[in-house]
């Protein structure tokens, strides 16, 4: 049974080179925002951005789960207090807010923009170092998305 800790190769194993691709499948990797209270979350992307919920656990005080989806983007909220029942000790810091920018591709940066407002505007729109445009927001949890445009075939 794994412990969940990396050891160092030994002498009876051997070390899987860099260049070996691992043969399973990766589907997706969905950001799970942690948060007090997930309700005051949804404004942000149900009524301004159209992402739909298409999955809700209930808890005792509100929600305790749920998934907001559009197109091919989703994003997950559970709160702090649902890991912290069911993993005791995972959740030990009152930071919660990682240093992470969750950078979304939109196909119209202007329709979004009068969506916005209200918002606090963390990077007014702009052109990137990288030739796009953007324009980077704070989402109710603190947390930082930047809407990227880009074209789509």
């Amino acid at each position: 049974m794994s412990t969940g800790t990396m050891q160092a190769p030994t002498a009876s194993r051997k070390a899987v080179a860099l260049t070996d691709r691992p043969r399973s499948t990766f589907r997706r990797m969905t950001p799970v925002f942690l948060v007090d209270r997930i309700e005051p979350c949804l404004d942000f992307w149900v009524d301004r951005l159209g992402f739909e919920v298409t999955l809700q656990i209930p808890g005792e005080d509100g929600l305790d789960f749920v998934r907001v989806s559009r197109d091919e983007a989703e994003v997950f909220y559970r709160t702090r207090a649902s890991v912290e029942s069911q993993s005791p000790g995972i959740v030990e810091s009152s930071d919660h807010s990682p240093w992470v920018i969750l950078s979304m591709l939109v196909s119209d940066l202007d329709e979004l923009l009068p969506r916005l407002k209200g918002l606090e505007i963390v990077v007014p729109q702009r052109e990137s170092d990288f030739g796009v445009r953007e324009l980077y927001v704070r989402e109710p949890s603190g947390r930082v998305v930047a809407l990227v445009e880009q074209a789509f075939d």
